[in-house]
């Protein structure tokens, strides 16, 4: 692996959560599969939370996809700050929604742009084009094409995008931006009381 740069045959994408089937695991992988590409690694990073049987059921089709080389089942992971330095990109395919989705804005906060199912929260974390790419919930085929266009993605540009999240996570989700809105909205209160 070279941080930040992918391997050496093409890039790496991280897949932070738990490895439950609300997460579309591994479908647009199997296409981009099919289709002849394998300059690429995804790494599953999270628990299966006791769900064995469905961990298990990805780990086969993993294996009978020919996948074994592309995708790696690695765990939990203590430290996901590098984590994230490792991948050049993280994948959120959950099918469902999350009212805010942390997830989304973690990745962009180490400074990596993100591939989000277009539902929920994401759709005000993730600015399509600029932090990342929002791409339809249950389509295997948009996901496959949307994981080949960041795969494609030349590295300046993953970069300038994961500067771009980065910049607006601090600006928007840090500590300092809550508790500053938390400020004014007490402030506004005070004052409608005045």
């Amino acid at each position: 692996f070279q941080p930040g740069g992918g391997v050496d045959n093409g890039p790496v994408a991280l897949e932070p959560g738990d490895t439950t089937p609300e997460h579309e695991d591994g479908a647009a992988v199997g296409r981009l599969k099919g289709e002849g590409r394998g300059d690429f690694v995804i790494l599953f990073v999270g628990d299966d939370q006791g769900r064995t049987e469905y961990h298990q059921e990805i780990q086969d089709a993993i294996q009978s996809g020919g996948l074994a080389d592309q995708v790696k089942l690695v765990g939990h992971c203590d430290d996901m700050p590098a984590a994230y330095r490792l991948g050049d990109f993280a994948l959120l395919p959950s099918t469902q929604p999350e009212s805010f989705g942390r997830a989304a804005v973690e990745p962009q906060a180490m400074g990596r742009p993100v591939l989000v199912s277009d539902h929920g929260g994401a759709r005000e974390t993730v600015v399509e084009g600029e932090t990342g790419w929002r791409l339809p919930v249950g389509d295997v085929d948009a996901w496959a094409r949307g994981l080949g266009q960041a795969m494609d993605t030349d590295l300046m540009r993953r970069r300038a995008m994961g500067e771009a999240g980065q910049a607006r996570a601090r600006k928007l989700y840090s500590v300092e931006a809550m508790c500053e809105a938390t400020l004014a909205v007490y402030a506004r209160l005070l004052e409608s009381r005045a």
